[in-house]
């Protein structure tokens, strides 16, 4: 499975997934959507830390 897929299923949003993994933004949101979603990607990737430290021990 890859992070995305990983991610979909610990519940994180397409925004917070695209974020995480550097995805560019579509269309009109490159130009206006200027949020950085920092926090949601600390988030992210805190839980899917855990989740493969769950998976390898």
């Amino acid at each position: 499975m890859t992070c995305e897929t990983r991610l979909a299923q610990l519940g994180f949003s397409q925004d917070v997934r695209d974020a995480v993994l550097g995805h560019a933004k579509p269309g009109l949101q490159r130009t206006y959507n200027k949020y950085d979603y920092m926090d949601e990607k600390r988030e992210a990737l805190e839980a899917y830390a855990q989740h493969i430290m769950e998976i390898v021990t």
